[in-house]
């Protein structure tokens, strides 16, 4: 049996950071369904594999407004997708250091 792989990820701190600029957000344990989990346990799987150390993990975003066709689902614009990556990559290279 494989032995279960966790993001390494500053989560906390990301989540910690998103927020604080009034972006939604959340730590999950779960990456999603199986496509979703499968890209992440693959991801961490060959990070370790080749022995390479690196902040890794799984960001989910929501759908774009345009895309949710019922409204079940929280959906975030395209502008503030941009600036969540933005913050979350200043928050991962702070925590490389």
């Amino acid at each position: 049996m494989a032995r279960m792989e966790y993001s390494t990820l500053s989560n906390e701190q990301i989540v910690n950071a998103l927020r604080k600029n009034g972006i939604p957000s959340y730590v999950s344990l779960s990456a999603g369904s199986y496509g979703c989990n499968q890209i992440f346990y693959h991801c961490m799987n060959y990070l370790k594999k080749n022995g390479i150390d690196i902040p890794a993990g799984f960001i989910h975003v929501p759908l774009l407004p345009e895309q949710s066709t019922d409204g079940r689902f929280g959906t975030m614009s395209l502008e503030m997708q941009k600036q969540a990556f933005e913050i979350i990559l200043k928050e991962v290279s702070q925590s490389a250091l």
